[in-house]
């Protein structure tokens, strides 16, 4: 099985914002997606 395709995707969704030492945090988190397609088909993310 070999990767043939790799395809991130970021993503950025709402999050109250947290009191802290430094102040406030954004008011939303961003995250990214990772999915890797095999060349028998095959996508895991």
């Amino acid at each position: 099985m070999r990767i043939v395709e790799m395809r991130i995707t970021p993503i950025a969704f709402g999050d109250p914002p947290l009191r802290a030492a430094f102040g406030l945090h954004a008011p939303y988190a961003l995250r990214t997606i990772i999915e890797l397609v095999a060349d028998d088909g095959d996508a895991r993310a």
